[in-house]
């Protein structure tokens, strides 16, 4: 792969990211390209945001949590009850 590859697949994934979390979250996700057994991957980092994330898409906002080895979708009760548990002091 090139790096005007590499380039490309930053910006579409910038894109996307902006467009259904938000612009500010780029700052907290970093993108490499490595090499893994003779193919080139992608390693994303993230790091702790300030804030919750929203999944923005079709006009409405959904909030998302990991459970074990599943992922779920909380109403707003949930949601507000889970953000306030997991807010650092």
């Amino acid at each position: 792969m090139q790096v005007k590859d590499y380039d490309n697949y930053n910006q579409l994934f910038q894109n996307k990211l902006s467009h259904y979390l938000g612009t500010w979250l780029s700052s907290y996700i970093y993108l490499a390209f490595e090499e893994y057994e003779g193919h080139t991957v992608v390693k994303i980092d993230v790091e702790p945001v300030p804030k919750p994330v929203y999944l923005k898409e079709n006009g409405s906002a959904t909030f998302y949590i990991r459970a074990d080895t599943t992922t779920k979708s909380l109403d707003v009760e949930a949601a507000n009850t889970y953000i306030s548990m997991h807010r650092e002091s």
